[in-house]
């Protein structure tokens, strides 16, 4: 049979089909490692979801004392939050609110004030479980003899 123009000669053929064996392993490998690089991206999206990595527990900061102020950090994302302050003088607030979606809320407890007499303890709750406690105790001079 001669050789025409559509047909390449057989150590053409050889070499090509060499080629294309490497390009199919390069493409095997890559795609291998791009599935398993989704998988493993999909498997931690799942477990933060789901809460199963290690998270940073939830705390409250106290950001004003004229009148009593705190702001909650790590909680839960959109996670609704009872905030209760009790004073050393059994006077009690209770305010709720929601975390935003980076589990951050600021709650402030406008008849509440205190001076640097006055103990308190901040408690906050969150329906999906996170919970957090702010004490303050007051100076030890002004405590009873």
């Amino acid at each position: 049979m001669a050789p025409n123009r559509y047909t390449r000669p057989k150590w053409q053929a050889q070499q090509w089909s060499g080629t294309l064996r490497r390009v199919r392993i390069v493409l095997t490998v890559t795609l291998a490692v791009a599935v398993a690089a989704t998988a493993a991206l999909v498997n931690r999206t799942a477990d933060a979801a789901g809460g199963r990595l290690a998270r940073t527990p939830a705390q409250l900061k106290l950001t004003g004392m004229q009148p009593i102020s705190v702001r909650g950090l790590a909680f839960r994302p959109a996670e609704r939050v009872k905030v209760v302050l009790r004073t050393t003088t059994d006077a009690t607030w209770t305010q709720s609110t929601t975390a935003s979606r980076t589990g951050i809320f600021n709650v402030v407890f406008a008849a509440a004030r205190a001076g640097h007499c006055t103990g308190f303890t901040v408690r906050a709750t969150g329906l999906k479980g996170s919970t957090a406690v702010l004490r303050r105790i007051p100076l030890p001079a002004c405590m009873p003899a």
